[in-house]
């Protein structure tokens, strides 16, 4: 689900950057 164009809605319910998005998927910033 689309916010913004920076900020989007993780499966978890917590809203962040998409490039904090990207690294989440890295498994580098899990917890952000």
């Amino acid at each position: 689900m689309i916010f913004s164009n920076n900020f989007k809605c993780r499966s978890d319910g917590f809203i962040i950057d998409t490039l904090s998005s990207v690294e989440d998927t890295k498994g580098n910033h899990g917890d952000k």
